[in-house]
Parts: structure tokens; C-alpha cells; sequence
């Protein structure tokens, strides 16, 4: 069994899939479940660091990820561009529509090494893709712990918050695939200030 992390797929997103060099979205979005297929196993869990699509209703979002990638657990952190955040006012009324997930939060905790936390959020602590860094109501506080994020579509796959903690980006635009949680915990081991 493996443990996965991605973020920003951007399901069915024109701009993000002309960002990222494709004709259209229906060709960027073959071109994800390529990927997954090709790293998923039966027996894997998925961590879905947000922004699944925008604009595509979230039973579709969920359509995406869930149907096309037959993985044992799927696990969804919600991004800005995710109707269930909180952050949007209306979410509550969505909040079932991602009922097909095994959880959804704004944010989770996972054990590192030497019993240590690492914290998942689809925002980085520090950093953004706009010079103003957007939404830091919705973004944890940086007290030391490492964190596995999305959100900058960024190709820096590591950063450190002005306070010197570990930021892990594991979206789309840094890797091109789906992280591994050993490839993670083996940054948090070498990387770690």
C-alpha cells in the first residue's frame, strides 16, 4: 500500500490546462488520469490537496478524482477553488456532494518521523502565486511543523517559511505527478533546518 499527495489538478479548467501547454482542458485532463493510472494502485491512499476544478459542480470534481482513480481511500484537504471550503458562504449547501470521499477537511495531521507532526493544508504557511498572499485567514499558523501544501503553482517542490519550517509543495506544477509519502518524509529528513 502507498500513500499519495497531489494538489491543483484544475479537472476541467481551460486556463490552467493553457498554463500548463495543453490545446484545451479535455486533453489536460487525459493527460492526469494518465498520470494517476499510472502511479494508483488498488490498495493506495490519495491525499487531494484542493482546487480540484473550477467552475465544474463538485459531484463532477468528485467524479474526477474518485471514479477515474480506483484507489482504496481518497482523502480531500479543500482548496479556495473547492466548494466545500468554508471559506465560501454558500458551502454548507455542497458539503454531501463530496460524501464519496473517505474524509474532507480544511486541513489534517499526519504522523513524520520520530512521531513528529506533519501538517497537510492545501495553503502553504507562507508564499503565494500573486504578490499579495491571498487568504491568510484559511492558512494554518507556521509553528514549526513541516507542512505538505498546494496552492502556489509554483515549480519549487521545497521552501522554507521566513521562520526557517519546511513547506512541501506537492501540486501538479512542481512535480507532474502524485508524491509519494516516502518521498516526503525522505525531504523532511534531509531538509529539515
Amino acid at each position: 500500500m502507498n500513500v499519495w499527495f497531489t494538489s491543483d489538478p484544475h479537472w476541467g479548467h481551460e486556463f490552467v490546462a493553457k498554463d500548463r501547454g495543453f490545446a484545451n482542458a479535455a486533453d489536460h485532463d487525459e493527460w492526469l488520469r494518465g498520470i494517476y493510472a499510472d502511479h494508483f494502485r488498488d490498495e493506495d491512499t490519495i491525499w487531494w490537496l484542493g482546487d480540484l476544478t473550477v467552475r465544474m459542480s463538485p459531484k463532477a470534481a468528485v467524479a474526477a478524482c474518485i471514479d477515474t482513480n480506483p484507489v482504496a481511500k481518497h482523502h480531500l484537504v479543500f482548496g479556495n477553488h473547492d466548494a466545500g471550503h468554508p471559506m465560501h458562504r454558500h458551502a454548507y449547501r455542497v458539503y454531501d456532494d463530496y460524501a464519496d470521499f473517505d474524509s474532507v477537511q480544511p486541513f489534517a495531521r499526519r504522523r513524520g518521523p520520530h512521531r513528529s507532526d506533519i501538517l497537510l493544508s492545501h495553503f502553504p504557511y507562507a508564499g503565494d502565486h500573486t504578490e499579495t498572499e491571498r487568504y491568510p485567514q484559511w492558512r494554518l499558523p507556521d509553528l514549526g511543523a513541516p507542512l505538505i501544501h498546494g496552492h502556489t503553482h509554483s515549480t519549487e517542490q521545497v521552501s522554507y517559511t521566513p521562520n526557517g519550517t519546511l513547506q512541501i509543495h506537492v501540486g501538479v506544477d512542481a512535480w507532474k505527478t502524485p508524491v509519494n509519502l516516502d518521498e516526503v518524509l525522505t525531504i523532511i529528513r534531509e531538509k529539515s533546518l
